[in-house]
């Protein structure tokens, strides 16, 4: 796509409050909400005098009455959930926008602004037929309309089973739709509009389950403490903690939770909304697009499809080592969910208890996807991640161009150790959580390069097919960055009940006892030791005086960026974590008897119960831990040195040209849109 002249720089880049308090305050103006409320709630409950100025709220999400095959003589048993929560073992009653922030969604709709909500009800009527995608495929006359198509051919192609045109609806679309027919129609108060049947109902959200007035843990609004918000009436309730919440699993029955359910009522809580409650039909009845909204969407009505998880970390890595003239690096995507979190019936869902801890927005996954505002400057790198498939990767069908398909970790560490030559030894360093080595730990084909081992070692859990456990290893060749062995707190900020974790360990405790238990040779880097060489001003001082590669200069823009952002803001407060965990790379490549390394063997265990007050904690025991090789303390003068020497190593350099002249080539746009 072409790039725009706007980007995204730290600090600078408008929050979401920022953005609304303008739009609103510049006057009269209607609200589109497709997703969680949460923004739109704090903008309501801190700005009220602006309520004025919003004139009418259109929602997509909710869902309020049962999905029956007979809607008036259907037994319970026979209808379906009302929600669309997957599995929705314990909660089948809410919507996924609702259920993301319930306490939000009620504070929007009980605003006092006239509502209009586009719930499943109507949205269920409304599939993207197959008819629909054919006649959608041969229309595309504009740049919107092929972007649109994309987007939906992905999800279609990627879809897990073959019922893509039964299961997927035209949620975000239709609600836009309904909306502007509304809007163009606004002398009527009823609602009217070409593309959906409405009607007035009360309704309200539920935030919490009864009992009220109970103090278990689960609802924040309702603590125990002496100023808790809600200490009864329907916000002082349990709170769902996440799938599979033992409150509200039911044997043999639905589960009792209703988080986020739109639920009619009566009384003093209710609040009238006009609500969408199906698709009008076509009312050409020889057509073979048989909801009126199909026809007008093909005729002009094309909004942006609804966001899916994005890649953009994959093309950042993609990118610098394009830079660094190495294409030939493969790159592999590894799994989203933590060992235990990922559901077995369908994996593309999960649980993120542990991945929630890191931050969304700024300090968070905002800055990595978009490396610190820096993504668009790189070189661009001809590899891009791709949502192609194949059958032969177990997808249930291949997608147009499967030959570009984003090869996944553990296929990228089979195809290095088959490319190895018998005997040879594979270096392994880890800087992040230890999902991907667990994997490989479990895989079969790593016996071409490393011997069997005790798999009776390895706890019973997703890996209980393990056959396979890396001994052979030299004591180098596994490098882990990570974990906490101190007294001092660690660093993880986002849970303030687990004080002496490590971001590493804690994102997967679970793969971290699976390394333990396989008996591997570690090196572990803890945290101590890293924050001993986490100082921007040394590392910036020495990169500032040598004869710069291209690699180095980069290098020390992104570190004086972070530097920057964290003397700016409490935001960035933790910046220096990742200062520190370029120490992996140095000690595992360091051949400088100079940096004066020294390690201790220690008897360490990984706590991994469940319970986030604990998990991912390391501890010392001498009965039950193993002995793990621990860097305690390095030459912190030498290291600063010797990084700058080893990354301005012109021999090393990339040899593709001038950095500055690839971002000339990367930031001039395009001569097409697509």
């Amino acid at each position: 796509m072409k790039q725009g002249s706007r980007g995204y720089s730290p600090l600078e880049q408008p929050t979401a409050q920022q953005v609304m308090i303008n739009a609103v305050s510049a006057g009269p103006i209607t609200v589109f909400l497709l997703g969680t409320h949460t923004n739109f709630a704090i903008f309501l409950m801190t700005n009220p005098q602006l309520k004025k100025n919003i004139e009418h709220i259109y929602v997509m999400g909710g869902s309020i009455w049962p999905h029956c095959p007979k809607k008036n003589n259907s037994r319970p048993e026979e209808c379906g959930n009302i929600g669309n929560l997957f599995p929705g073992d314990d909660n089948p009653y809410a919507e996924f926008n609702f259920f993301e922030d319930p306490f939000a969604a009620y504070e929007v709709l009980h605003s006092g602004i006239p509502v209009t909500l586009i719930p499943l009800d109507a949205t269920n009527t409304i599939p993207i037929t197959e008819n629909f995608f054919k006649a959608f495929e041969q229309k595309q006359n504009t740049y919107e309309a092929q972007y649109s198509f994309k987007a939906m051919k992905m999800a279609h192609d990627t879809w897990f089973n073959n019922h893509f045109h039964e299961n997927v609806f035209m949620w975000d679309y239709f609600m836009v739709g309904v909306a502007l027919s509304i809007m163009r129609n606004s002398a009527n108060d009823n609602g009217e509009n070409e593309f959906a049947v409405m009607e007035y109902t009360n309704i309200t959200v539920v935030t919490s389950n009864e009992p009220y007035g109970i103090s278990d843990g689960s609802n924040p609004f309702n603590d125990g403490s002496t100023t808790s918000k809600f200490k009864n009436g329907v916000h002082s309730g349990h709170v769902q903690t996440g799938n599979r919440d033992p409150f509200c699993l039911e044997k043999n029955q639905k589960g009792r939770c209703k988080d986020g359910y739109t639920m009619e009522v009566t009384g003093p809580d209710s609040v009238r909304v006009l609500v969408a409650t199906e698709a009008k039909r076509n009312q050409d009845a020889n057509s073979l697009l048989d909801r009126e909204f199909y026809k007008s969407f093909l005729d002009g009505i094309l909004v942006s499809p609804n966001g899916w998880a994005s890649a953009a970390t994959i093309d950042i890595v993609y990118d610098v080592l394009h830079m660094m003239g190495r294409d030939d690096i493969p790159v592999g995507l590894g799994d989203v969910f933590a060992i235990g979190q990922k559901e077995q019936t369908f994996p593309l869902f999960g649980d993120c208890k542990y991945r929630k801890a890191i931050p969304l927005g700024g300090g968070g996954l905002l800055d990595s996807d978009t490396l610190y505002g820096f993504a668009r400057d790189l070189p661009r790198s001809p590899r891009r991640y791709t949502a192609e498939n194949s059958v032969k990767f177990g997808a249930p069908r291949d997608t147009d161009h499967p030959e570009v398909r984003q090869p996944l970790a553990l296929e990228v560490w089979k195809s290095i150790v088959d490319s190895t030559d018998p005997g040879s030894k594979i270096t392994y360093l880890t800087n992040g959580p230890l999902t991907n080595l667990a994997q490989v730990i479990s895989s079969e084909r790593a016996s071409s390069v490393i011997q069997k081992g005790n798999p009776s070692t390895v706890p019973q859990n997703e890996f209980a097919e393990l056959n396979m456990c890396l001994d052979s290893l030299a004591a180098k060749d596994l490098c882990i960055v990570g974990g906490h062995i101190d007294n001092k707190t660690g660093n993880l900020f986002t849970v303030p009940s687990n004080e002496f974790a490590e971001f590493n360990m804690f994102l997967d405790p679970l793969a971290v006892k699976v390394v333990m238990d396989s008996k591997l040779n570690v090196t572990l880097i803890p945290l101590g030791v890293q924050r001993s060489v986490s100082s921007f001003n040394h590392v910036l001082q020495r990169l500032e005086h040598k004869n710069q590669t291209p690699e180095a200069a980069f290098t020390q823009n992104l570190l004086s960026r972070l530097s920057q952002l964290q003397q700016k803001s409490d935001r960035y407060h933790h910046m220096d974590t990742f200062l520190g965990e370029i120490l992996g790379a140095v000690v595992l490549a360091g051949d400088d008897p100079l940096l004066n390394q020294a390690f201790q063997h220690m008897p360490l265990k990984i706590l991994a119960n469940g319970d986030v007050k604990n998990d991912g904690q390391i501890v010392i025991d001498e009965k039950q831990g193993r002995l793990v090789k621990v860097l305690r303390s390095v030459n912190t003068t030498e290291y600063y040195d010797h990084f700058a020497d080893v990354l301005n190593n012109q021999s090393q350099s990339a040899r593709i040209g001038n950095f500055a002249e690839q971002k000339r080539i990367w930031t001039t746009p395009p001569n097409r849109f697509l």
